[in-house]
């Protein structure tokens, strides 16, 4: 995995612009504590994509597009961070 943004940590708001390291992801991931969402074009993702990881193009991400968070960490990856 590259770099990780995160809109969340913890219970508090984190600056657009937080990176996380993959391995916390990872943690979060396996303990159902995030949703990673993949903000890559369609084609940029058939080349590579994250298991289990949502689809939201960058263009089309919004608030109503996210899957609901239920107390997780919304996380977005993106090719060049």
């Amino acid at each position: 995995m590259s770099t990780m943004q995160s809109t969340l940590e913890s219970h508090a708001p984190a600056p657009p612009d937080r990176t996380v390291d993959p391995a916390r992801v990872r943690e979060w991931l396996s303990r159902n504590q995030a949703i990673l969402i993949d903000v890559r074009e369609p084609d940029e993702r058939l080349r590579e994509s994250i298991p289990g990881s949502v689809s939201i193009p960058l263009a089309r991400l919004s608030a109503p597009a996210l899957p609901p968070a239920e107390g997780r960490k919304i996380v977005c990856h993106c090719k060049s961070g």
